[in-house]
């Protein structure tokens, strides 16, 4: 909003196009360097509350996109390299995130739940399974989608 009123006062004052221009991008600029940071701390956020402390991480919400949830589950429990993933399953109540790994039969102790979905109040997952990730000093973030199954593969 006060960016608005800025440029609001920028046109009032006949600055030229073209410097208005550069001035909003820069604007937006700063706005979506704030945004990523903003990212960044909710999921470092997130994960120092689950206590994982090792990334990757998936985190596979107990409800859902159905087929979407299964490829994670199933990734968790057929995969030889899943044995290096942390595991936040999310949902209501301890019974949903139990239901859930019993019913593909993945069987991991150092599985973590996020009782009251806590991932999905501060806007980290939706209804598909997540995928952080490292890359190179960049938090990677992968949806696992109808479209994504494959980011899967690449852990």
């Amino acid at each position: 909003m006060k960016y608005l009123i800025f440029v609001q006062t920028l046109i009032n004052k006949e600055i030229s196009g073209v410097l208005l221009m550069a001035i909003i991008i820069v604007l937006h600029a700063c706005n979506s360097i704030d945004n990523n940071r903003s990212i960044d701390e909710k999921y470092s956020s997130f994960l120092s509350e689950m206590e994982v402390n090792r990334l990757p991480v998936l985190i596979i919400p107990t409800r859902g996109c159905g087929p979407c949830i299964k490829s994670a589950m199933d990734f968790v429990r057929d995969s030889t390299s899943s044995a290096s993933v942390s595991i936040v399953i999310s949902g209501p109540t301890e019974k949903s995130c139990s239901l859930l790994m019993k019913k593909f039969y993945v069987y991991r102790d150092d599985a973590v739940f996020d009782i009251g979905t806590r991932a999905n109040k501060l806007g980290i997952i939706t209804i598909y399974p997540l995928m952080l990730s490292l890359r190179g000093n960049k938090l990677q973030v992968d949806e696992i989608t109808p479209d994504n199954y494959s980011a899967l593969q690449l852990y």
